[in-house]
């Protein structure tokens, strides 16, 4: 048992193995999550988008129309 903390070495090096566990699966999900996202993307909305309007950028004029700004910004 340390001063700092109630547990003996052993149980702390066991938590610190579980939270480093639990830690890493959390990122392992959260890169499954981004590459589940790009395939659905890929497979279901892409193919959706007109010919030459995938990757175009969008003037700020077009922007404000879309978002319901009149000519004086509201």
């Amino acid at each position: 048992m340390t001063h700092l903390t109630p547990e003996n070495e052993a149980d702390a090096t066991r938590l610190a193995l579980l939270e480093r566990r639990a830690r890493l699966r959390a990122h392992e999900d959260q890169t499954n999550g981004r590459s589940s996202l790009r395939g659905y993307m890929e497979r279901s909305v892409w193919p959706q988008v007109p010919t030459g309007e995938l990757g175009r950028v969008m003037s700020r004029d077009e922007e404000d129309r879309i978002l319901g700004y009149g000519p004086h910004g509201y």
